[in-house]
């Protein structure tokens, strides 16, 4: 976890990353104004719509594509919410991973705090949380609202799913990629499912594609991938 002080802003900006997961908290500083009861705010599914439109704009100012939203994200995401703002806790989903289905690219912000304008700026102005709102490898996004506590806590999930099954049967993955056919492989090759192609990952594909008279290329290209029946 990455710990930033924002002097002057009497909040305080909590990050991590971990795999594919961001997560953020905002805390009021010692003599800020306490936050509004939930009664005066918004209700969670007009927060949730503030949130995407503040999402998109930012991409827009920024120039890259409006992010679509999407109803299985949503309701990820309104479940998680629901569980932090029931057990005052923020932390990561971790089960996100395997609640999202077909997802070539995934990311999550969690934070919780004062208002839709606080929350959207403490992500903008953390370096990792602003990159999942910004990415270009997003196409969709689902956002969750819950109170407790007397606090507001949002959950951001963003995703490009996979390639439709034409390109995706032909696609090949490497070094660096993150996919869900790349934790399938992982599986077979009895390597830690993490979705991301690292060293590891690249040296069992070596080792399989010896052990089995393939091309030794180091990645997952088709002939490999069906071998693997992934």
């Amino acid at each position: 976890m990455a710990t930033t002080y924002l002097l002057g802003r009497r909040s305080r900006l909590t990050g991590g990353l971990t795999g594919l997961v961001l997560a953020a908290s905002v805390a009021m500083g010692v003599g800020a104004a306490a936050p509004a009861h939930a009664s005066s705010q918004p209700s969670t599914a007009a927060a949730q719509r503030a949130f995407v439109t503040d999402i998109n704009s930012s991409r827009h100012h920024a120039h890259r594509s409006t992010l679509k939203t999407d109803a299985t994200l949503t309701a990820v995401a309104r479940r998680w919410a629901a569980r932090l703002a029931s057990s005052g806790v923020l932390k990561h989903n971790p089960h996100v991973t395997s609640q999202v289905k077909g997802w070539h690219y995934l990311g999550e912000n969690v934070g919780e705090g004062g208002t839709v304008a606080s929350l959207h700026s403490a992500f903008m102005h953390s370096a990792p949380h602003r990159a999942n709102v910004l990415s270009t490898r997003y196409t969709r996004v689902g956002v969750g609202v819950a109170y407790g506590h007397g606090r507001m806590w949002v959950v951001e999930v963003f995703e490009r799913p996979q390639p439709s099954s034409t390109t995706g049967a032909v696609r090949t993955y490497r070094y660096g990629d993150r996919s869900e056919i790349v934790r399938r492989a992982q599986r077979k090759l009895n390597v830690t499912p993490t979705a991301y192609f690292g060293p590891i990952t690249r040296a069992h594909v070596r080792s399989y594609q010896q052990r089995h008279h393939l091309a030794v290329t180091g990645t997952l290209n088709p002939t490999t991938r069906r071998h693997l029946h992934v």
